[in-house]
């Protein structure tokens, strides 16, 4: 199934030329978040950890790239009415060793996203939508 909004395009003209939030990024991610929004961990116990409306995933977003901190969509899987989405975060390099991509599960209803889970690894989003893993 395909979706009717064009997630790749969408996230990808979020960001400037080096990865941060741009102004029009903001605009994109408004238009594309649904009011209620709910991201979370797989696994995570509500309320802890969770953004539960689009005002709260922009705030964090926002945080994570005035921390330095970016986000790469590197594939996308369709998985139905959700789509498995491999992230690659860069943070600054004093933070560390970079981690690797993991997965997120992105649901979507009405052209707007509704739910993104995020899981530790690719294979584990995978799994999560009945999908082959890698």
């Amino acid at each position: 199934m395909r979706h009717s909004w064009p997630w790749p395009r969408a996230t990808s003209s979020w960001c400037d030329g080096r990865g941060r939030l741009s102004p029009a990024g903001t605009s994109a991610a408004t238009d594309a978040l649904d009011p209620r929004v709910r991201w979370y961990g797989a696994g995570a116990e509500e309320p802890n950890d969770a953004c539960h409306s689009r005002e709260e995933a922009l705030a964090f977003i926002r945080q994570a790239v005035a921390d330095g901190v970016t986000a790469e969509a590197v594939d996308f899987k369709d998985a139905g009415d959700r789509v498995v989405v491999l992230v690659q975060i860069n943070h600054p390099p004093e933070w560390g060793e970079q981690p690797e991509p993991h997965g997120e599960v992105i649901t979507v209803r009405d052209g707007k996203v509704v739910e993104m889970v995020v899981y530790p690894t690719v294979d584990e989003a995978l799994a999560a939508v009945g999908q082959p893993t890698r």
